[in-house]
């Protein structure tokens, strides 16, 4: 392969490398400071019923 392949393919596989490293650190990031959305969501169907009737 020439030096021109060697550094596309290096630069390529970099990249892409970097992107997935990043996207794996913003969704740990997030999970962490995520409040639990679980309890919330039962609580405004609830509400929604109550309000319904």
């Amino acid at each position: 392969m020439t030096w021109g392949g060697w550094i596309s393919m290096t630069l390529s596989i970099g990249l892409v490398t970097a992107l997935f490293l990043w996207c794996c650190r913003q969704l740990v990031r997030n999970s962490v400071n995520a409040p639990n959305n679980a309890s919330d969501d039962a609580d405004d169907s609830t509400s929604s019923d109550a309000d319904s009737e």
